[in-house]
């Protein structure tokens, strides 16, 4: 999946917590965990090497109602961004120590559009 970034515009991705096929998820067990999600650039349309630079870090909401947690970049972040292709994969921290997989989202970042 690629979601498009508007440069200097509010961006926002949803993280839904689900359970692994065969598996449960208890409600309970979000209470305490935590998300850290980063923004690096692509290498070739794939996530690059761990080591590599950050180019943002949303900001992370937990959002009951989802639930889940809400990843967000504000405009003057998405406005510092260069044209490419970007990946991020949030990394889930349960109060117990457990770390689930995680997979990643591509994010477009289109050129800048200026009025004519």
């Amino acid at each position: 999946m690629t979601f498009k970034l508007t440069r200097d515009r509010t961006f926002a991705i949803k993280l839904r917590a689900r359970a692994l096929p065969g598996e449960t998820l208890d409600l309970a067990d979000l209470v305490g965990a935590t998300c850290v999600a980063d923004l690096k650039l692509a290498v070739n349309g794939n996530p690059p090497p761990p080591e590599t630079a950050a180019a943002a870090t949303f900001d992370v909401a937990y959002d009951a109602e989802l639930p889940g947690w809400v990843l967000s970049l504000d405009d003057e972040v998405t406005d510092g961004l260069a044209p490419g292709v970007y990946v991020t994969d949030a990394r889930l921290v349960f109060a117990n120590g457990h770390v689930p997989p995680t997979g990643f989202v591509r994010v477009a970042v289109g050129p800048e559009v200026t009025a004519r």
